[in-house]
């Protein structure tokens, strides 16, 4: 069914922007739970009184300011969104859209610097593909892995220095200054990742882990990723259905992982970006599905470094094979009493490994705006 108020505005926003000259600060986001990425620093360019494009595939993905310094836009997908984004002249474009160039996002050379922001705490050279980055004029680093990975790609490759920025990761200053952790805990979160590899924990494993969990009188909040609702529609249909009736269980559909994990107290995982955030947010044990590998680039052994995700799994996690899912309860048993001992080293870790842990916005805001 045609929606026309979504062509409405597809019109409005191709007319305005194609109208305007030259602007400072574009954001685009793919969906609502994006927004949450760019957060603090719109919150910040906003209190700065700087002006604030921001341009969304999401037509209820909205940015709200009281001193109306911030416009809105729905850009839509496919065919018209490529032509507005290739009318649109500006300074510094933020995106979380990694291939850059290699996709059906193309460069334009109106745009002086496209910035990355990581939606993930992750490696560059594992779970990203080759040349995620490679069309990126300036990235946001979380910590000194990233800097050193992109450089050492740059390097081996011959690729053009990009602009690298210390800055931490935004979406980590978005949970700790609003998240309450005061709040009961009282459940075991299940986040499987989303993978190009069919066999993996969501299709193959998900319906067995919430049937031991939940026969063993846990109660469990489910959270898909949001790629699963597009990938793996079936999987979660069955899933829905088969436990549609089981009060101890929460699917959790919400834009941001705030309130999953203000309620729990353990996460289940496999190579997945909550783990990090889990972890460095609310400081509470996990069970990474080992076995599970989440591989985007076969190349990877190219960039001779460990990657930062599997540090955290052997540092603060416990590791478990997908063929232990019948043993799993006596394994989160032993996963909280490891993670006991291991606890009091998280603050210091995240000290040594990520640039900044609540200022990252401000870092930004001085290194980019104020430079």
């Amino acid at each position: 069914m045609i929606n026309i108020n979504k062509i409405k505005n597809l019109f409005f926003s191709m007319y305005y922007i194609s109208s305007i000259g030259k602007i400072d600060y574009v954001f685009f986001s793919e969906k609502e739970n994006y927004r949450y990425y760019f957060l603090p620093l719109i919150n910040k360019l906003l209190m700065e009184n700087k002006e604030v494009y921001y341009l969304s595939s999401d037509i209820n993905d909205q940015i709200k300011s009281d001193k109306g310094n911030v416009k809105n836009f729905y850009i839509g997908h496919g065919f018209l969104r490529m032509v507005i984004l290739l009318l649109l002249k500006c300074k510094y474009f933020f995106l979380t859209i990694t291939d850059l160039g290699n996709n059906e996002f193309s460069k334009n050379k109106n745009i002086e610097n496209y910035v990355y922001i990581f939606h993930g705490m992750m490696s560059t050279h594992k779970i990203y593909t080759e040349k995620a980055f490679d069309n990126y004029d300036l990235i946001c680093c979380n910590g000194p892995y990233q800097f050193e990975e992109i450089r050492i790609r740059e390097k081996k490759f011959d690729l053009k220095k990009k602009r690298l920025v210390k800055s931490g990761y935004l979406y980590l200053e978005y949970l700790n200054k609003n998240i309450n952790l005061l709040k009961e805990k009282e459940y075991i979160l299940f986040a499987p990742s989303w993978n190009y590899n069919n066999f993996n924990l969501l299709e193959k494993f998900s319906i067995k882990i919430l049937s031991h969990l939940l026969t063993n009188n846990f109660k469990v909040i489910f959270r898909p990723h949001q790629e699963h609702y597009k990938r793996s529609k079936k999987t979660l249909n069955d899933i829905f259905l088969k436990f549609k009736k089981n009060s101890n269980l929460i699917i959790d559909q919400n834009s941001n992982n705030l309130s999953c994990f203000e309620k729990s107290n353990f996460l289940i995982s496999d190579d997945s970006g909550i783990v990090h955030e889990f972890l460095f947010t609310c400081q509470k044990p996990f069970i990474v599905f080992s076995d599970l590998k989440k591989i985007h680039n076969n190349n990877f052994l190219e960039i001779k470094k460990s990657s930062f995700e599997e540090e955290i799994y052997e540092k603060f996690g416990y590791l478990v094979n997908s063929s232990e899912i019948d043993n799993l309860k006596e394994n989160i048993l032993k996963a909280k009493i490891e993670f006991n001992n291991k606890k009091k080293q998280i603050e210091n870790y995240i000290s040594n490994k990520l640039y900044s842990k609540n200022e990252t916005s401000n870092i930004i805001f001085d290194e980019i705006i104020n430079n």
